[in-house]
């Protein structure tokens, strides 16, 4: 998704889907994709995966439409855990109503 197009849904809803999480726009050639499944292109897009776990988590800027690290929100590998003990939590109480 294009930053036009993501600044625009922010300025529209008041927020980002991307929002928690920093972009990486550096993706090129067979990294970039979709056809080429080679083990190293896989291996490759692992480890892209792997160092955007380690980023801070960043917002966009309503302002400018560029991506921001937020102070004192962590990682996206810490925001991704608490995330998903979230919906293990949700999980668990819906299941406990039926």
């Amino acid at each position: 998704m294009s930053d036009k197009v993501r600044h625009t849904h922010s300025v529209l809803f008041g927020y980002s889907i991307y929002e928690r999480c920093e972009q990486d726009d550096t993706l090129s050639g067979d990294t970039s994709s979709v056809d080429v499944s080679s083990q190293e292109n896989l291996l490759k897009l692992a480890e892209v995966g792997k160092n955007l776990l380690k980023k801070l988590v960043s917002r966009v800027n309503l302002e400018t439409g560029v991506f921001e690290a937020v102070n004192g929100e962590g990682t996206n590998e810490e925001e991704l855990t608490r995330f998903a003990r979230l919906l293990s939590e949700e999980r668990k109480l819906r299941h406990s109503k039926m």
